[in-house]
Order: C-alpha cells, then sequence, then structure tokens
C-alpha cells in the first residue's frame, strides 16, 4: 500500500496536477480570506470556509478523473486482480494520495487563523473545528470522485460525471425545499427514483434480474406505504435527500461545534465509497458480491442512525467562546422547576426541519416531563398557525403554548444576524434559541410580568431598537413615566429608567425619585453628551456617591464595531481634517484602521510610527513619555532636522537641557562609517524670529 501511495502521489506533482490544484484551493480561500476576514475584520474563518464549499465541485473531478478510469481505458484494470498486493490495499493507497494532496493545501491554510489572531480576538478552537469538517467533507468528496472514476474508461465522463454527482449533494438542501411534500407528490417522485436505481444497480452488477427484482420489491413497498400509511409518506423524499445534504453536516463544524455524527457521517461516506470502488473493479463477478453490497449499505445506514439517536450532549460539544449552543445552567433550573405542561411547535415543512434548532428542543425536552415537543408541516396544516398570529411564518419559526397564553418565535429572532457595510452582505453572528426560548417558557407560565418605567419630559433619549427587543424578551413590560404630572413612582415599578437626559429633572421629581430609591426601588440611568448642566440629576447620583465627567470612549476592539466607524475621531479627521492635537498614538491592531487617514497624517508628521513609540501596546507608557516631552525628529529632502525643542513658557535651564539631549541624539545616530564633518550647521530660532547661529564643531 505504501508503495501505491507513494508512486500516486509522485505522479501528482510530476504531471502538475498537484500543484494546479493546490494553487487553485490556497487562491480562493486566501482571496476569501482577505475579503472577509482581514478587510471586512469578521473573526470568524468557518465562515469564509463555508463560502468556499463550492471548490469541491471543480477540484475533485480534477483529483479523482484520471485515478481509475486511465487504468479502465488502458486496459490495465483487470491486472489489478492478479496484483501482489491486495485489492483493498491499491485502492486505499491511491486515495490517500489524492487526500494527501487536499490534505497540503488545507494544512497551510491553518495559519490563516493565527494570522487573524494578530489583529484581534479569534477564537481558534472554533477555526480549527472548521477546518476539521472542511477536512472531512473534502475527503467525502475524494471517495466519490473515486468510485465515479472506476465505472467509466473515460477521464472526461468521469470529471463530469463527479462534477454533477457532487452539485447534487451540494444543492440537495435547495432541491428538498423545491419538492411537494404532499404524499401525493412524494409517491409519484419516489416511483421515479426506483426506477432510477434500478437502472443504476443494473449498470453497477450488469444483471438484469437483480434489476428488474430490486425495482418490483421497492415499487411494491411505495405503493403499500401510500395506501396504508400516506401519512408518512408525506415529507418522506425531503428527509431522504437529507441524508445526502454533506453540507448540513459541516454546518456544524463551520459553527464551532465538534460533531461526532458529523464525522461518523463522513468516515461512512468514505468507507462506503472506497468498498464500492473495489465492488465496481471486480465488476465481472458483481452479482455474487450484490448481497455483500446490500449488507454493508444496510450496516452504514444502520450505524448513523444509532448515532443519531444518542442524546446530543453525547455527540455534540460546543467549542465557541461563549458557549452558544451549550444551555446554561440557569435554564436548566428554570425548565426542570416548571410545574405547568408546555407545547412547542416546531412550523416546518417534513424535510426542512433546522437540524440545530430541533436539537434544542430535544436538549429542553429531556430536561422536564411538561415540555411536549411537536412539529407542524404548514403544507399539511395549513390552518395551524392562524389560531396564534395572522402573519405568515417562515420555516423553523417556533410557537410556546401554555394554557390560554402563548408567544410566537420568528426564526429571524433564533439566528441572529448583521449586515456587513464592506462585504454588503448579512452575516449570521449569533445563534439565540436558548434566550428565545426560555423567555418564551417563562412568558407563557408566568401569572405576572415584572413592569419597567422610563422618565419622560426631559428629552430623554428614545430605546433603541435593540434595548427594546432585549427587554421585551426578559419580558418586561415597559411604560412612560412623568413624575411632574405624577406624584409618586408608581407602587407596580419594578424599575425606573432615565435614559440621557438632555434637560435637568426639577427639584420635585429628584425627591420622588430619591423616596422610591430609599423604599427599595431600583433605578437605572444612562447618561448622554450634552453641555446643560444638571444640579438636580448630579444631586441625586451624589446621594449615592456617584458623579459624571466629560469624555470619549473609543472601542478598538474590531469585533465591536462598524468596519470603518470605531469612533467619532475617525470620521471627523477623515473627512472634516480636524488635526487639534499634537500627537496620535495607536495599538498594532488599530493601524489597519488609521492607515486610511494617512493622506492626512503622514503630510503633518503626525502618522504614527513603530519608530517613534507611537505604535505600541503600551499606550500608556507612551502617552506619558509624550507628557515629558519626548519629540521625534526626521530629515527632510534636503538632509535637514526641523525640531522643537520647548515652548516659550520653558525657563532657559529647561530649553538648554533639552537642546543638548538632542544634538546627544543626533550625534549618537551618526553611522560608524561616515567619514568628514557630520553636522554642517546649527541654528536656534524661535517661531517668529531671527535664527541665531550656533558652532557645530563643539558638538562633533
Amino acid at each position: 500500500m505504501t508503495a501505491i501511495y507513494k508512486k500516486e502521489l509522485r505522479s501528482y506533482f510530476t504531471s502538475m496536477t498537484g500543484y494546479i490544484c493546490m494553487a487553485f484551493m490556497l487562491v480562493v480561500i486566501g482571496i476569501y480570506f482577505a475579503v472577509i476576514n482581514l478587510s471586512s475584520g469578521y473573526p470568524y474563518f468557518g465562515y469564509t470556509l463555508s463560502c468556499v464549499i463550492v471548490l469541491f465541485l471543480l477540484m475533485t473531478p480534477v483529483l479523482t478523473m484520471r485515478i481509475l478510469a486511465e487504468e479502465k481505458n488502458r486496459k490495465t484494470d483487470q491486472l489489478l486482480l492478479t496484483a501482489p498486493v491486495s485489492l483493498w490495499k491499491i485502492v486505499i493507497g491511491k486515495y490517500l494520495a489524492m487526500v494527501t494532496v487536499f490534505g497540503l493545501a488545507l494544512l497551510i491554510t491553518c495559519f490563516y487563523p493565527l494570522i487573524l489572531s494578530r489583529f484581534g480576538t479569534v477564537s481558534l478552537s472554533m477555526a480549527y473545528t472548521a477546518i476539521l469538517g472542511y477536512f472531512l467533507y473534502g475527503a467525502a468528496c475524494i471517495a466519490i470522485g473515486l468510485f465515479i472514476s472506476s465505472v467509466t474508461e473515460s477521464q472526461v465522463i468521469a470529471a463530469l460525471l463527479t462534477f454533477f454527482v457532487l452539485l447534487v449533494f451540494y444543492i440537495t438542501g435547495v432541491i428538498t425545499n423545491a419538492l411537494p411534500s404532499t404524499a401525493v407528490a412524494s409517491f409519484v417522485i419516489w416511483i421515479f427514483v426506483i426506477l432510477f436505481a434500478a437502472w443504476l444497480v443494473y449498470n453497477l452488477t450488469s444483471n438484469i434480474k437483480i434489476a428488474v427484482a430490486a425495482a418490483i420489491i421497492a415499487e411494491a413497498v411505495n405503493v403499500i406505504i401510500f395506501f396504508a400509511k400516506s401519512e408518512w409518506m408525506a415529507g418522506s423524499v425531503a428527509k431522504v435527500l437529507g441524508a445526502f445534504n454533506m453540507t448540513s453536516f459541516f454546518s456544524n463544524f463551520g459553527s464551532g461545534v465538534f460533531d461526532i455524527t458529523g464525522i461518523v457521517y463522513y468516515l461512512s461516506i468514505i468507507g462506503f465509497g472506497i468498498f464500492l470502488t473495489i465492488q465496481s473493479i471486480q465488476r465481472k463477478r458483481w452479482g455474487g458480491d450484490a448481497l455483500m453490497t446490500a449488507v454493508v449499505l444496510a450496516i452504514v445506514v444502520v450505524i448513523n442512525l444509532v448515532v443519531g439517536q444518542i442524546p446530543v450532549k453525547y455527540t455534540q460539544f460546543d467549542l465557541t467562546d461563549n458557549q452558544l449552543y451549550t444551555i446554561t445552567d440557569q435554564t436548566k433550573t428554570f425548565v426542570k422547576g416548571l410545574d405547568s405542561d408546555v407545547d412547542v411547535y416546531l412550523v416546518a415543512q417534513s424535510g426542512q426541519e433546522d437540524e440545530q434548532i430541533q436539537k434544542v428542543l430535544e436538549r429542553y425536552e429531556s430536561l422536564s416531563s411538561h415540555i411536549k415537543v411537536h412539529t407542524k408541516d404548514p403544507v399539511v396544516n395549513p390552518s395551524f398557525t392562524k389560531q396564534y398570529t395572522d402573519s405568515s411564518l417562515s420555516d423553523n419559526s417556533l410557537i410556546v403554548v401554555c394554557g390560554d397564553k402563548y408567544k410566537v418565535i420568528n426564526y429571524s429572532d433564533i439566528y441572529q444576524s448583521e449586515f456587513n457595510y464592506s462585504t454588503y452582505s448579512s452575516q449570521t453572528t449569533g445563534f439565540d434559541a436558548e434566550g428565545q426560548l426560555t423567555s418564551a417558557i417563562d412568558y407563557v407560565t408566568s401569572d405576572t410580568l415584572p413592569k419597567l418605567y422610563t422618565l419622560t419630559g426631559h428629552d430623554e433619549a428614545s430605546l433603541s431598537d435593540t434595548l427594546t427587543s432585549q427587554i421585551e424578551k426578559e419580558n418586561i413590560d415597559i411604560e412612560e413615566l412623568n413624575l411632574v404630572t405624577s406624584e409618586s413612582v408608581p407602587d407596580d415599578a419594578d424599575c425606573l429608567m432615565i435614559n440621557g437626559p438632555q434637560k435637568d429633572i426639577t427639584a420635585d421629581e429628584k425627591d420622588r425619585i430619591l423616596s422610591y430609591m430609599e423604599n427599595g426601588g431600583h433605578v437605572l440611568i444612562f447618561t448622554d453628551y450634552t453641555e446643560t448642566d444638571m444640579p438636580n440629576l448630579a444631586e441625586l447620583l451624589n446621594n449615592y456617591g456617584l458623579s459624571t465627567s466629560a469624555g470619549l470612549i473609543f472601542e478598538g476592539n474590531s469585533q465591536y464595531y462598524y468596519p470603518g466607524y470605531p469612533s467619532y475621531l475617525i470620521p471627523r479627521i477623515q473627512n472634516e481634517g480636524w488635526l487639534d492635537f499634537d500627537v496620535v498614538v495607536a495599538t498594532p491592531d488599530m493601524m489597519g484602521v488609521v492607515g486610511r487617514l494617512g493622506r492626512v497624517l503622514g503630510p503633518k508628521g503626525l502618522m504614527p510610527n513603530p519608530k517613534a513609540g507611537t505604535v505600541t501596546m503600551d499606550v500608556t507608557k507612551a502617552i506619558n513619555d509624550i507628557k515629558a516631552g519626548k519629540i521625534e525628529y526626521r530629515l527632510d529632502k534636503t538632509n535637514i532636522i526641523h525640531v522643537p525643542i520647548g515652548k516659550a513658557s520653558f525657563t532657559e535651564e529647561q530649553l538648554s537641557d533639552n537642546f543638548q539631549t538632542l544634538i546627544e541624539a543626533i550625534v549618537k545616530a551618526r553611522p560608524s562609517t561616515l567619514k568628514g564633518q557630520y553636522m554642517k550647521s546649527i541654528v536656534l530660532t524661535p517661531t517668529m524670529g531671527p535664527g541665531v547661529k550656533v558652532n557645530p564643531a563643539k558638538f562633533a
């Protein structure tokens, strides 16, 4: 096997095929990495890999088309049966050679997350989990291509067939969504699927009897199920096609979930592909091995079904930094303490159920006997959702019901997304199934809800949609309150919010708020920039040892601001040419943003520079050095240094010390190889006055 492996691997690089495949893969992934991750500041490498899954449609046919088709074309394929090495070792050796070519290119991409981590916070565990899933996906595609290469003598046909089959695997989700899910439609589709499968069996076995017998049995089963259990038939095609959706299994890895079911699935495809390849090479005696093929297929199906039934807490491990897909202990305690029955309805067409949402629902159902999960197909039950909402629900939305109370959770609320203004595309940034579901269960099982009052009458800022949604998610009622017309904060107030007032509260309002707080009330205060004095609000804060101060908060982490808009400063300098400052200090990870200001800062000598100590992680030290009088000097085009040594407020001693320090620094910087006079002339001059020449020989 080792000899076969080395021979095949060498052939890929002798014929340049290996170099071309590796280069193509690295270039495409590199472009997406540069655009999505580096330029846009998007920290999730798994999303980049999910965008280039389509690479396998082109790369796999190139890798696999000659591996066995060439043997059949040269009529040397039967020699493999008499080779001193067993056939399975030959096939595995050829397969591993192709996987190695693909794996070498993928190995290089392992450095990409490390590069990205130099510019911000990156979850390496999520990135390398995605790379693992990408490798398994590619290895499975190669196994499929290997088998297809064994059934034809033409490399071109092998390449086209591989492309077509992988394309079907790739768009399975789209096909599933397009297919009707009614029992009649599924029955008709199965008729044609069975006929196609029979033709495929005949093509592989060259045995018409086996093909016809298999078709008759399968069609009979199809008819029996349709007339006896038509509900089983509804959506059955979509469910079966779901097993061929390799991309859905990669989505778990791409999202940072180490999925054992996905590993078993990909290994099953690899193993079965190699097995079919061996059987295809022994085609002349396939008829005797047809039973073995059926047995192996059955074993593969059973293994995947068994693994799929194992609770997800034993098969899926959440490697995201913030544990997006793990139910928190707080939720577990809450769910286990339920004493009311709750029904959760997953509204989705058969075969189109979101796997992640299903697994979360399974976790909830396993935590409490009071939670029952049901799946409702809107095609089969078109009137079901109308009793809860007049709006049309997208697939995989949830309806939580307890008695007469219910709450609808839209699919868009479960998968959080944000619009990337650099790529002009929407990207999924979070999975909030737990938060939404727990909130809904709490809502339908609670008799009363907490109430939040927001103070009005002082030009307060309106609550943002994000904050409002978060408050509503916590099942908190929001109501406005004007304390000028109300004599006190209502007794049912669980919290009072003062959100960025632009005008001061009155003395009476201050007293009413203080009275509310002294009686155990809670107050949430947000401040905003204003030039208006607010003595009453300041006095309210002083009672609790608090005070406000003017300032600007700068976010330096690219994960938490829109690209190009990290703060007020950057747009102001870039668009308005604002330069009311002496020095600019930046951390290395911010130079990608500050670099856009080069045309403005550069001509003024204000661009941060590592040599000058203005590009550093130790910003505090840099600022202290600047305050202490640190200066930067440089030569202009005529080798003249223009540098200040002090201000008018400096004493003569300070000016003298600064001048001496500067000259010492310049003399120290003299190149050792320089001959002759180093400093030609020295002139001291005030800003608006005549210059005084100094003899440079004294400092040589």
